[in-house]
């Protein structure tokens, strides 16, 4: 199985709300946006069990957060029932960040710390470490 893990900081849309699935699992849901100004990427986050119940207690609207993940394929029918798609990210870290100035004044960066390939291969030669800022970040 093929998967892209990437790492990122930025500012959460809304707090996110802790639920429950079928199988009494606990999640959340949050969207983070990435980047400043005419730049920004809102990215879907998804964490489960202890990351999501940790989450949605520190974690409020306009907070700046890291996050660490693998990205995956996402599918649902909206309200029009239309079946979409998209990418989210899995987190496996998701920590929220001290704010040193206010987030009026301090945009969220955007930063790819991370980004790499798994294969599910025996061997790893298809994985690659990148960092990208917004200037040289050409994919």
């Amino acid at each position: 199985m093929n998967t892209i893990e990437c790492a990122f900081e930025g500012r959460a849309a809304v707090a996110p709300e802790l639920r429950t699935s079928a199988n009494g699992v606990p999640w959340c849901r949050l969207s983070v946006a990435v980047g400043s100004g005419d730049d920004v990427q809102w990215v879907s986050i998804v964490a489960f069990k202890e990351i999501a119940a940790h989450a949605t207690s520190v974690i409020g609207k306009g907070s700046l957060v890291y996050v660490e993940g693998s990205l995956r394929l996402a599918r649902w029918t909206g309200k029009d029932g239309i079946e979409r798609h998209g990418l989210e990210l899995l987190a496996f870290k998701l920590i929220p960040l001290r704010q040193i100035a206010s987030p009026a004044q301090q945009p969220a960066r955007c930063c790819i710390v991370r980004c790499r390939a798994r294969f599910g291969r025996s061997s790893e030669r298809g994985s690659a470490r990148l960092a990208a800022t917004p200037t040289d970040a050409s994919y």
